[in-house]
C-alpha cells in the first residue's frame, strides 16, 4: 500500500508539473491535451480498479472515459475552442467549477474528488494508510463529496454534447425533408 501511494503521488505531481510547464512555456497542442487527459484517466482508472468498490468503480471509470470522448468531440465541433473554455452557456454551477482553470472553491473540490477519490477508496481498505493519513475520515468525506459534484458535472457535460448531436441530427433531417418536399 505504501509503494502504491508513493507511485500515485509521484504520478499526480508529474501531471501537475506537466500542466504548469505547458501553460508557462506556451507548449500546448491538441495532441498534448488528448495525451494529458488520457494519462489522467489511466491514473484514476488504476486507482479505482485497485479499490474494493467494484460497482462504483465501473460507474466512475466508464463515466470518466465517456466524458472524455464527449468533451473532445464537443470541442472539435465548437469553433475550435478548448473544452474547458466553452462553458458560457452552461449553468452557473458548472461555470463555477471551470472558472479560472478550476482555481475556485468548487473547482478545487471537484479536482480533489477526481484525483483523490480513487486513492481514498483504495486507502480505505488499507489499515496502514487509514492510520498514516491525518484526518483520514474528513479528507475522505471531502474528496468523495468532490467526486459526487464532479460526477454530476460529467453527466451535464455528456448530456450537453448529446443535446448538440441530437439538435444537429434534427436540423439535418428537417433540411432533408424540406428538400424532398
Amino acid at each position: 500500500p505504501v509503494i502504491a501511494s508513493i507511485v500515485w503521488m509521484i504520478s499526480a505531481m508529474l501531471d501537475l508539473l506537466d500542466g504548469i510547464l505547458a501553460r508557462r512555456l506556451n507548449q500546448s497542442s491538441k495532441f498534448g491535451v488528448l495525451v494529458d487527459i488520457a494519462a489522467d484517466n489511466i491514473l484514476r482508472t488504476c486507482m479505482w480498479i485497485s479499490s474494493d468498490f467494484r460497482l462504483l468503480t465501473a460507474l466512475i471509470v466508464s463515466t470518466e472515459w465517456i466524458t472524455m470522448v464527449c468533451t473532445q468531440l464537443h470541442a472539435s465541433q465548437s469553433n475550435e475552442q478548448h473544452w474547458k473554455e466553452a462553458r458560457e452557456k452552461d449553468p452557473k454551477w458548472i461555470q463555477a467549477i471551470f472558472v479560472n482553470n478550476f482555481k475556485s472553491p468548487l473547482g478545487i473540490v471537484c479536482i480533489s474528488g477526481l484525483f483523490g477519490s480513487g486513492y481514498m477508496a483504495y486507502a480505505s481498505a488499507q489499515p496502514v494508510l487509514v492510520r498514516a493519513i491525518p484526518c483520514f475520515g474528513i479528507i475522505r468525506s471531502v474528496v468523495f463529496f468532490g467526486r459526487l459534484v464532479a460526477f454530476l458535472a460529467e453527466l451535464w457535460l455528456c448530456s450537453s454534447y448529446l443535446t448538440l448531436v441530437l439538435d444537429k441530427d434534427t436540423t439535418m433531417i428537417k433540411k432533408k425533408t424540406d428538400k424532398e418536399e
